[in-house]
């Protein structure tokens, strides 16, 4: 009798969990969620492994994932021992896709944050634009630009094109003096996004300066 009571109790713990909404295909999810790999901060580790983002798995495997030259993920795995060192480390060619989702996820938040601050440093410039501590403002700008890749170059530029002139063609001339100070791929971008608005506003031949 007391093991049927425990059943029927156990039974109606159940239903009440799924008439709250933890339906099977709820609890599938979370254990998904629950079971993702996370990213691990251990400066120790990041000495052994340069250039590499470190993932644990929930079975405690951790891997030190990166780039190879041909812009492929590789890395090497391994376990921690008892006492936090590490153990036998595993050249890993194959990674995970749930592996490479978390770290392309730490990266893309990494370079939004930066330029989300470069951004910011050229909106201070923008603002400066006419006045004298505009100079004082225009090297540390440039000199953040130029440490970008290309393609971030390229984000930044859209994003203080949207943020500028995007929002009114009264910021054209302090926005275009900003731009005239910078060269490389973000010059390139704001020139081609810029040359496109005044095409389609009807001047045929875009942004010449």
């Amino acid at each position: 009798m007391t093991q049927e009571n425990n059943f029927n109790n156990q039974e109606s713990v159940v239903v009440e969990k799924v008439d709250a909404g933890l339906t099977p295909e709820r609890i599938a999810e979370l254990n998904e969620k629950f079971e993702q790999p996370t990213i691990v901060n251990n400066s120790k580790l990041a000495e052994e492994f340069p250039g590499s983002v470190i993932v644990k798995k929930i079975d405690g495997t951790h891997f030190a994932v990166r780039k190879n030259p041909q812009g492929e993920w590789e890395g090497n795995s391994f376990k921690l021992t008892p006492d936090g060192g590490i153990g036998a480390v595993y050249q890993e060619h194959g990674i995970d896709n749930s592996i490479i989702k978390v770290v392309e996820d730490k990266i893309e938040k990494g370079v939004n944050e930066k330029l989300n601050n470069i951004n910011s440093s050229l909106m201070s410039l923008f603002q400066s634009a006419g006045f004298s501590s505009f100079d004082s403002k225009i090297k540390d700008a440039t000199e953040k630009i130029k440490q970008l890749s290309d393609e971030d170059q390229e984000k930044l530029a859209e994003r203080f094109h949207e943020d500028t002139i995007g929002r009114s063609i009264g910021n054209i001339p302090a926005a275009n003096q900003v731009y005239m100070q910078t060269d490389g791929a973000f010059s390139r971008k704001f020139k081609e996004i810029e040359s496109a608005r005044l095409k389609g506003a009807g001047y045929s031949s875009g942004l010449t300066i």
